[in-house]
């Protein structure tokens, strides 16, 4: 690494200025390498000041990363369902709200007192009733007799039916539906292997290494009893049009590799050869139509 007759800076800003790009003004205030071209990625740390859930969230940035785009850049979207037996009652109660005209409560009960509805509720209490006799009837009669005895026949009686309805070539319908549940916060991950030039990147890499750490990390308030909230971060691509947006996030995971160069090695100032970061990123809210409409 170069080294200079000059004494090393206290801070990597003591050296250069922050990007600036035409007509944008100032970019950011940290950022690697020294020459970062067009294609990067701002990291916008803010303070997280919501007094409640109705509150915008807080705009005042408190500093800019700019790190280039990392060899793997993706992002992903999912949505949860659960198969889930409702029972004859909720199959029953799904199809008559799917008849009824309009969906009102007055249709319904329309419907449950027609020829036909009284047909299908039939059916669904022998469900019920074979549902509580094949899980509830060892029970029932083990309790009654009372002890091993009791516990034997009470099974011996719950095969009989499983034995009966098998015989009869019936098998109860569980009535499975596939559930809508929800969708998870979406998280990003960057990875890097940044390997610094020159004494002044070295210094910049280990601000900006500073710098997400202190963003994680919470602080003491009330003599220690609580926690303030640690900082959020506003992610984007500028010229990103063909990317993605990503949501207000929260830094969830920083990993720190500082012999990631084959081995430790290190310049004659200490400073390592070469550095590997990992960032998981989480975003604060869910993705609905109106998140991808906005280009999420």
């Amino acid at each position: 690494m170069p080294t200079s007759n000059n004494p090393t800076p206290a801070s990597s800003q003591d050296q250069l200025g922050a990007i600036e790009v035409p007509n944008r003004g100032l970019v950011a205030n940290l950022y690697f390498p020294s020459n970062l071209e067009k294609h990067y990625i701002l990291f916008k740390v803010k303070k997280r000041q919501r007094t409640s859930k109705l509150t915008a969230p807080n705009t005042n940035v408190k500093t800019v990363i700019a790190l280039p785009i990392p060899a793997a850049l993706s992002t992903g979207y999912n949505a949860k369902y659960a198969n889930m037996p409702i029972g004859p009652a909720g199959r029953e109660a799904q199809n008559i709200a799917a008849q009824a005209e309009g969906g009102g409560l007055q249709s319904v009960a329309d419907l449950l007192t027609s020829e036909s509805g009284k047909e299908s509720l039939r059916g669904a209490v022998k469900n019920v009733g074979a549902a509580l006799a094949q899980e509830q009837l060892s029970t029932v009669i083990g309790a009654a007799l009372g002890g091993v005895g009791g516990a034997v026949a009470g099974e011996a009686a719950g095969q009989a039916l499983t034995g009966t309805l098998q015989s009869a070539g019936v098998a109860r319908n569980p009535h499975l539906a596939v559930l809508f549940e929800g969708v998870d916060m979406r998280t990003h991950q960057f990875n890097y292997k940044l390997i610094p030039r020159s004494s002044v990147e070295s210094l910049f890499l280990k601000d900006i290494i500073k710098e997400f750490k202190l963003a994680m990390a919470p602080e003491f308030i009330e003599s220690g009893h609580f926690f303030n909230y640690p900082d959020e971060f506003d992610i984007e691509f500028p010229n990103g049009d063909f990317l993605f947006k990503i949501g207000t996030s929260v830094l969830v995971d920083f990993q720190v590799n500082y012999t990631a160069q084959d081995g430790s090695l290190f310049h004659q100032n200490g400073a390592p050869v070469a550095v590997s970061i990992s960032m998981t990123f989480q975003e604060l809210d869910i993705i609905t139509k109106k998140q991808i409409e906005d280009g999420r």
